[in-house]
């Protein structure tokens, strides 16, 4: 093998790591959003399990690792983000199972780019081995 096949070798596996990279910071993100996802679900499901709970206490970010803590009453009617800056009202029930499906929706879309993620690794280690066996038979000449 030549230089010129090397250099594409190298080139490639610099794509890759690239795409690696990305793909552990997309798979972060939305770790993040599963973790926010969840907790929403248990303060739902703490609502719907105590229907003599008027009040429920807890701490409202307000950014910078700040909280504030409050109360809240409650709802008859919960907020619900559908996507593209749409919200709609839902009863407790119907937000839970909206809340639940956009759960299983990101687990199977991590399940998907952790999937993603294994098979660039494994071309990587491809490229890698490829890149040292040409090294090492370039040096042999």
């Amino acid at each position: 093998m030549s230089r010129e096949e090397l250099a594409v070798l190298v080139y490639e596996q610099r794509r890759i790591l690239d795409i690696i990279e990305a793909l552990y910071n997309e798979l972060a993100t939305l770790e993040r959003s599963l973790i926010e996802n969840r907790n929403a679900l248990e303060i739902l499901n703490k609502y719907k399990s105590d229907s003599n709970l008027k009040k429920h206490e807890t701490l409202l970010p307000i950014g910078g690792g700040v909280y504030l803590p409050v109360s809240i009453t409650r709802p008859d009617k919960i907020i619900v983000g559908v996507g593209a800056g749409v919200y709609l009202e839902k009863d407790l029930e119907a937000a839970i199972e909206h809340v639940n499906k956009g759960i299983q929706e990101l687990q199977k879309v991590i399940q998907e780019r952790t999937n993603l993620l294994n098979q660039m690794r494994n071309k990587y280690e491809e490229i890698a081995s490829k890149i040292a066996e040409i090294q090492f038979k370039m040096q042999q000449r």
